[in-house]
């Protein structure tokens, strides 16, 4: 094993992959989100991780639909006890279709396939909860949150099925990551897992140096001065009575609803014949900063989320937000918003009146309360929270 000396922990930097779930779904997922800053702070921390991916040649895309006769084999193949983890040329890690061997595995046996390699990682980060395990390494899995079980109505997922499946991972992993204190708390109350096998590291969020750097340059989708609401729009986002506050409120502003469809289709059409709601259903991602960096606030009263990357990316632009109270939101935003409940359409009309009409210092103090509350989700920040974590690691596992 590969490893280079941390002088301030007295242990060796440990071998670390990454899967590539996230990244091989399009549309710039919160887990791929997710997954690009745990490498960012890895890398921070002197780490160079290696990603398990799903096809040959480094690409991180996920391989095309199998046909027949490939369904068949890797049915087959899940059946087995284990799975070997193929090498390209280059001697980075890949398995074509290791998610659907491994559904098939749980389904079948009701737990996670094992994958064996002659050279296991130290550390197998997992960065969603999947019923896969590589053998011989210390298996680290971030559940982002529970919503399907604990929120069944806002999702399309099947919660009897995700509980198995989340309880499946929890029990065979070596410990679980967490982004917020919230998720950590309804992980241990919903799923009864161990408290002491859950560490709640937060995550990376906000902008980079260069997203900053090439903002002005990005292309406008939306009206500057705009109220600005971020995400897919569904019911979970609360968009129907996000439109609605927004009316009661009488502002002149149009908010713009940036994100691709949910499962649902909420209603968008305005309230009264002076409001204007516009509706980009995607852009790239620089036109989306653009878009938020030029806002006059962030709408995000969301019905539940895990974290709610908006908020921070919002907060780094210097750009006020509003939010829902309570849960991962509040959490999130750390007392640098305007909290709202998400069920109150006055209360959320007053919000979005106060910040249409705020006064200069004012907005500018919000905004400034922001800024400090992004940083602690700085790469600097996170590659802190995790060189802790990794020294209890050692001290639990001894990865020498």
């Amino acid at each position: 094993m590969a490893c280079t000396q941390i002088p301030d922990m007295g242990w060796h930097m440990p071998d670390v992959w990454i899967d590539t779930r996230g990244t091989a779904l399009s549309g710039g997922t919160g887990v791929a989100t997710y997954a690009a800053g745990l490498a960012s702070t890895l890398e921070q921390m002197g780490i160079t991780p290696d990603f398990l991916r799903l096809t040959l040649g480094g690409e991180v895309a996920t391989p095309a639909r199998p046909n027949a006769l490939t369904a068949i084999s890797c049915i087959l193949r899940a059946l087995g006890p284990w799975v070997k983890i193929r090498r390209d040329r280059d001697g980075h890690p890949y398995l074509p279709y290791m998610f659907r061997m491994g559904n098939t595995h749980l389904r079948c046996f009701g737990k996670p396939l094992c994958l064996k390699t002659p050279a296991p990682p130290t550390i197998m980060h997992w960065t969603y909860p999947l019923p896969i395990k590589i053998m011989n390494s210390v298996n680290i899995t971030t559940i982002h949150d529970i919503i399907p079980i604990i929120n069944s109505d806002l999702t399309g997922i099947n919660p009897l099925r995700m509980k198995k499946v989340l309880r499946s991972v929890a029990e065979n992993s070596d410990h679980i990551i967490t982004v917020t204190e919230t998720v950590k708390q309804q992980i241990i109350e919903n799923l009864g897992i161990n408290g002491k096998l859950i560490t709640n590291l937060y995550q990376c969020a906000g902008i980079t140096n260069e997203e900053a750097r090439l903002l002005p340059k990005a292309e406008p989708v939306a009206p500057a001065d705009a109220f600005v609401c971020v995400g897919r729009v569904e019911a979970r986002k609360n968009i129907r009575r996000l439109v609605i506050a927004h009316g009661i409120s009488r502002t002149t502003r149009p908010l713009v609803i940036i994100g691709p469809d949910g499962d649902d289709r909420p209603d968008l059409s305005p309230v009264h014949g002076q409001q204007q709601v516009i509706r980009v259903p995607w852009c790239a991602r620089h036109s989306l900063l653009r878009a938020i960096a030029e806002a006059r606030a962030l709408l995000f009263p969301s019905l539940a989320e895990g974290f709610g990357l908006p908020i921070i990316e919002a907060m780094s632009l210097n750009v006020p937000v509003m939010t829902s109270s309570g849960g991962a939101t509040e959490e999130v935003s750390g007392g640098a918003a305007l909290l709202v409940n998400p069920l109150d359409l006055e209360q959320m009309g007053e919000a979005i009146r106060a910040l249409d009409e705020m006064d200069m210092d004012t907005r500018r103090a919000l905004c400034q309360s922001g800024r400090e509350r992004a940083k602690f989700f700085s790469v600097n920040s996170q590659a802190s929270r995790m060189k802790k974590f990794y020294n209890n690691i050692n001290i639990k596992y001894s990865l020498h």
